[in-house]
């Protein structure tokens, strides 16, 4: 069980650790968040 809960703390750190590496490389992200639109609602 603590495996199990250590596995996803890591899983959401990293991501959260990629996120804001993408938001510094990509100025698209930027600007997207400015207009308020996201990736998942521009469809």
């Amino acid at each position: 069980m603590v495996l199990c809960m250590l596995t996803g703390i890591t899983v959401i750190f990293c991501s959260m650790l990629g996120q804001i590496i993408n938001e510094r490389i990509d100025p698209r992200l930027k600007a997207a968040e400015a207009a308020g639109t996201s990736e998942v609602t521009r469809v």
